[in-house]
C-alpha cells in the first residue's frame, strides 16, 4: 500500500528520495538503467532502420531488399532474440562460461542489427550495425562500472 503524503504532514513523514531498489542489495537503479538502455537501443534501431528504408526507397529503390516493415521489426527485437539465442546456445553447450555467453549474445545482436540495416538497403549495413552495437555496449559497460562504484561505496 502506498501512503499518500500531503503538504501539511510533518517533514519527517515526507520521503527524502524515491529511488527504485532491486534485489541485488545496495544498488539503487542499475538494473533499471540497463533495461532502459536495452529498450532505448531497440527503439533507436527500429526507428532508424525504418527511416533509412523510407529514404532508400526514394533514393535507390533497387537497394532495398525487403519492402516491408520487417527490417524495423528485426531491429527492434534484436536484443531480446540474441539473448534468447545465446541462452539456448549456452544450455546446449552445457557451459557455465559467462564470457562465451556474452560473446555469443553480442555476435547474434550484431548479426541481427546488420541484417535489419541490410534489409533496409543501407550501403554500409555492417559498419552501421557495428556502430550501434558498439555504442550501446559501451553504455552497458559504463552503467556496470557506475554500479560497481556505487555498490563499493555503500
Amino acid at each position: 500500500m502506498i501512503r499518500l503524503v500531503t503538504q501539511f504532514d510533518a517533514p519527517s513523514a515526507r520521503p527524502a528520495a524515491a529511488t527504485p531498489t532491486c534485489s541485488c542489495g545496495g544498488c539503487s537503479s542499475c538494473c533499471c538503467c540497463c533495461i532502459v538502455t536495452a529498450i532505448g537501443a531497440s527503439i533507436y534501431t527500429a526507428v532508424n532502420v525504418n527511416r533509412l528504408q523510407r529514404r532508400m526507397e526514394v533514393e535507390a529503390p533497387e537497394r532495398v531488399r525487403l519492402a516491408s516493415p520487417l527490417p524495423g521489426v528485426i531491429g527492434f527485437f534484436a536484443i531480446p532474440v540474441s539473448l534468447l539465442v545465446a541462452w539456448f546456445g549456452a544450455q546446449l553447450l552445457r557451459s557455465g562460461d559467462f564470457g562465451g555467453f556474452l560473446a555469443f549474445a553480442l555476435f547474434a545482436w550484431y548479426g541481427m542489427v546488420g541484417l535489419a540495416y541490410r534489409g533496409a538497403g543501407h550501403p554500409g549495413a555492417w559498419w552501421r550495425a557495428a556502430g550501434v552495437v558498439g555504442v550501446c555496449s559501451l553504455l552497458f559497460v559504463a552503467e556496470f562500472v557506475l554500479w560497481l562504484a556505487a555498490a563499493s561505496s555503500e
